[in-house]
């Protein structure tokens, strides 16, 4: 059985500079938000923005917020399965937006409104975490933080990771989440979405044996994280 042992000192400290640091973002990033608002009114139209329902902090519902990327009713089309770059629904903008994950900017709001962190598991649609909460062990325990703009399961396993590998390292961070963690891997982010764009979208596309989950693929054979692992092993790719 997993431990996970909450510092109250942290998680108050981590409220702190999550709030500073996206008031912060927020600030030096308004002309560049502004810009991309632009682009995508002139060049998509309205909406401007996407608004999607999300698991949180105990399975507290919230809308995240994010620049949109797909052509307008793409959604209902796509459904809740994992969408590829060569589906047809990703705008050219939204293409380009996607490759720098400057789309995600919006959520340093929901940040600010304290629905997320920096760092940690990223938020799922409700109906994917019902299912996926039958299939993968230890699935509920991902609700015990909020949910993040990044984090490891991102970074080691990438966009295609299978759902159960990504369980494994979010789990991995919550039992090793401090705020040394949490600056490497918000360091890491920085660089790779810089330097490395693609290495965020890296990561196991659905192969071998697959289990439709609603309409959600997941692969059921996917090469298991080792049960034990050091921090510096999951933030190298």
């Amino acid at each position: 059985m997993q431990s996970f042992k909450f510092n109250p000192i942290y998680v108050k400290f981590t409220r702190i500079y999550n709030f500073i640091f996206a008031l912060g973002l927020v600030l030096l990033c308004s002309p560049l938000m502004f810009v991309i608002y632009m682009l995508i009114l002139f060049l998509d139209g309205r909406p401007i923005f996407y608004y999607g329902a999300r698991l949180g902090k105990n399975r507290k519902t919230f809308e995240m917020y994010k620049f949109r990327t797909l052509r307008i009713g793409s959604e209902k089309a796509i459904g809740g399965r994992l969408m590829l770059d060569d589906d047809g629904y990703i705008t050219p903008l939204g293409h380009f937006l996607r490759r720098l994950k400057l789309d995600e900017l919006p959520q340093l709001f929901n940040i600010l409104r304290g629905d997320m962190n920096f760092v940690g598991p990223r938020p799922v649609r409700p109906s994917m975490a019902a299912e996926y909460s039958k299939i993968i062990g230890n699935y509920e325990k991902r609700f015990f933080v909020k949910p993040g703009l990044t984090g490891l399961a991102q970074l080691r396993g990438g966009y295609y990771c299978a759902p159960e590998k990504k369980t494994r390292y979010d789990l991995f961070y919550i039992r090793k989440r401090g705020i040394l963690l949490d600056l490497k891997l918000l360091f890491l982010t920085a660089y790779r979405a810089v330097m490395c764009p693609n290495c965020l979208k890296s990561g196991d596309r659905p192969v071998g044996a697959i289990k439709v989950v609603g309409k959600q693929q997941v692969n059921m054979t996917p090469r298991l994280v080792p049960e034990k692992i050091t921090i510096t092993e999951c933030c190298r790719k």
